[in-house]
């Protein structure tokens, strides 16, 4: 390891460079600041239009990619969608954002379903028949008395294990635990959001939460940078992560939620949820049977 971080920081590593790539191309203002850390080398700090006057909750994401999609953040549910394609329709692309956020708020069946049929004309053939398939599990569980809640949240922690095709989730992983996010990756976002982009759909108990639907750039407020891999586990990452937030904390001024606020309103969150889920349970219930019912009857006839 080098000790002279001054003559380190000229050997500029390739996610430095090329996040700062991505910012200029999108003619994002922002100002670089040394980690003077082994494993952090830059701390990267978005200069926003407007600025920020409500308490926002400060998230964590640890990322590999260091390309134009991380100033647009987006769920599992729009993934599959190539957007470099000759076909790609932007129009539809972005009535299916706007369909994919409403689910993250309002999780149903019924919104669920409109996803579905929104997403179908987007995907490729073999894509629209594992979404058939999954979509008849998922209508069974529902049944067997699995609220869309609790199912889209373990098809998320599936997809995200590589154990799972499913890719429904209308939402993001992030964390409030620094470093836990210092531990994925070669690069840290942090994100400053309102609270009502926040789902506790994880729980509440660990740093893990959920960002409902599409994350956009103006969410963001520095990209903290390390140097090539391998990078070590345990102390030396977090007191690099602590190295990276102090140069943080001197050059931001984004009003947060305090650690005793974010517990707070992460519970109370968590609990409303909670209470949201059972309600609706009972009317997902009800909608999928009449739908049954409703199908039964048409082949009668």
């Amino acid at each position: 390891m080098f000790n002279d971080f001054e003559s380190k920081n000229l050997e500029r590593s390739a996610i430095t460079n090329a996040v700062e790539r991505v910012l200029k191309q999108a003619h994002i203002r922002h100002k670089d600041y040394p980690a003077n850390d082994d494993i952090f080398q830059q701390v990267i700090v978005l200069e926003r239009e407007q600025p920020v006057k409500e308490k926002m909750l400060r998230v964590y994401r640890g990322m590999v990619n260091s390309d134009e999609s991380m100033l647009e953040q987006l769920p599992y549910a729009l993934r599959k969608i190539k957007t470099k394609s000759d076909k790609f329709d932007q129009e539809r692309f972005n009535e299916l954002k706007r369909t994919v956020a409403n689910l993250a708020i309002n999780l149903s069946y019924e919104s669920f379903l409109k996803y579905v049929e929104a997403v179908r004309p987007l995907l490729p053939y073999e894509e629209t028949m594992y979404l058939d398939q999954d979509l008849k599990k998922i209508k069974e569980r529902v049944i067997l008395g699995n609220p869309i809640s609790e199912i889209i949240k373990q098809l998320h922690f599936f997809h995200s294990r590589g154990s799972s095709h499913s890719a429904f989730s209308p939402f993001i992983s992030a964390t409030t635990d620094p470093y836990e996010a210092a531990k994925y990756g070669n690069l840290v976002i942090v994100l400053d959001l309102p609270a009502s982009l926040v789902s506790q759909i994880a729980g509440s108990r660990q740093g893990k939460v959920m960002l409902r639907g599409v994350i956009e750039q103006k969410y963001i407020t520095a990209c903290l940078t390390k140097y090539a891999k391998p990078f070590p586990q345990g102390e030396k990452l977090n007191y690099g992560m602590d190295r990276a937030l102090e140069v943080l904390v001197e050059h931001d001024d984004t009003p947060v939620f305090s650690t005793k606020e974010v517990l707070a309103i992460r519970k109370k969150q968590h609990n409303e949820e909670l209470a949201d889920r059972r309600k609706q349970y009972k009317k997902d219930l009800d909608f999928v049977l009449s739908h049954r019912k409703s199908a039964a009857n048409k082949k009668i006839i």
